[in-house]
């Protein structure tokens, strides 16, 4: 990301949170430096709190996109609904006695996503 940041001229700031205090830390730092958008990372822990982001995001009006399809206005990534469905699938076929190196490789989809209203996410 920082070589696209550099190219456009843009200035990159990381905020890094592991709890929901930390979020609303990371948010008032962030909108006292004045940032116009964010990225929000592919990590577990932003999984379940993806809803106070969407809310904090949308409270002060910054765009935000998401990893995930399944979160936010707009989100560039894998969906997750997908991804464990395949996890499911190889998993029974590995318990039927197929070896893992024989399964075939799928390649993720990544899709744009983006939706007209955030009313879920609030």
């Amino acid at each position: 990301m920082q070589a696209a940041v550099d190219v456009l001229g843009y200035k990159l700031v990381v905020a890094r949170a592991s709890t929901g205090s930390e979020v609303d830390t990371a948010f008032t730092n962030l909108v006292a430096r004045r940032i116009d958008a964010l990225a929000v990372a592919a990590h577990a822990f932003f999984l379940g709190d993806s809803h106070q982001l969407a809310a904090l995001a949308l409270d002060h009006r910054l765009a935000a996109i998401y990893a995930f399809r399944e979160r936010g206005l707009i989100s560039y990534g894998g969906s997750l609904t997908e991804a464990y469905h395949q996890a499911g699938i190889y998993t029974g076929r590995v318990l039927k006695g197929d070896k893992p190196a024989d399964l075939p490789d799928r390649r993720a989809c990544f899709l744009l996503q983006t939706r007209l209203s955030n009313s879920e996410d609030r």
